[in-house]
């Protein structure tokens, strides 16, 4: 189950971050572009490598397939190129994540929130870093990433919050909270909805009024707290059944 739990972190990870990327504009760089590319990579690399080939060929087919468009865009240049593979890569990625996650469509839809998540803290906070080299930068990208970072804890709270309202798991969560993983579920929405939802406001305050530093260690915060929350969402997703 660990593995399994990793396996789907990762894919939903690599594919955020690849399609997060769009967001941020040519002049940050062709070298973040690349970091970010070499990270997307790793992490897709890993979700692969945890997958066994005698099962879901389509989803095997699907992440190795956006492996080999992120190390292409590793190596891409900027201008048009770039957004074509960007924009290729992500989509793959993202189909590819849902598909690993398998189940009705609210898995797949809690799969891509959590894509979304933690793919655009991890490019919003490394994308902070531009500010220590280049201060006179506009600060209007980072405000757009962290205002796409709490609009995506605030989809991944709503999703995250539904089941326990309907029936399914969810009605077990609710009606035997300590034995259905309930002591699982509170840091798993302190840490994945409020924390992340809070710090992403901050972020984009903060962002507003040009003390870039001071957003990038709040959103240094958010990714510490989004990674706890979404190990903790797919264990609970792979113990009890609540999607997460």
């Amino acid at each position: 189950m660990a593995l399994t739990a990793l396996r789907l972190f990762l894919a939903q990870w690599g594919a955020g971050t690849l399609a997060f990327l769009l967001l941020v504009p040519r002049g940050a760089g062709a070298g973040f572009f690349r970091v970010c590319g070499v990270l997307a990579t790793l992490f897709l690399a890993g979700a692969a490598a945890l997958r066994p080939w005698g099962e879901g060929a389509a989803a095997v087919l699907g992440v190795l397939a956006a492996l080999g468009a992120a190390a292409g865009l590793a190596l891409a240049g900027r201008g048009a190129a770039r957004v074509v593979t960007l924009a290729g890569t992500a989509l793959l990625a993202l189909a590819a994540a849902a598909l690993e996650a398998g189940g009705p469509p609210l898995v797949a839809a809690h799969a891509l929130s959590s894509a979304a998540l933690l793919g655009s803290v991890l490019v919003a906070m490394l994308f902070g870093h531009r500010y220590l080299i280049l201060p006179d930068f506009p600060v209007a990208p980072l405000c757009r990433l962290a205002a796409a970072f709490a609009a995506s804890a605030l989809l991944k709270t709503a999703l995250g919050l539904a089941p326990l309202f309907g029936d399914g798991p969810g009605r077990a969560l609710r009606e035997d909270f300590l034995r259905e993983g309930g002591l699982f579920f509170l840091p798993r929405a302190l840490l994945g909805f409020l924390a992340p939802l809070t710090f992403g406001l901050m972020a984009w305050r903060t962002a507003r009024i040009r003390s870039t530093q001071s957003a990038t260690g709040i959103l240094y915060a958010a990714v510490i707290c989004t990674l706890m929350g979404e190990l903790l969402g797919k264990y609970l997703y792979l113990s009890s059944g609540v999607p997460g």
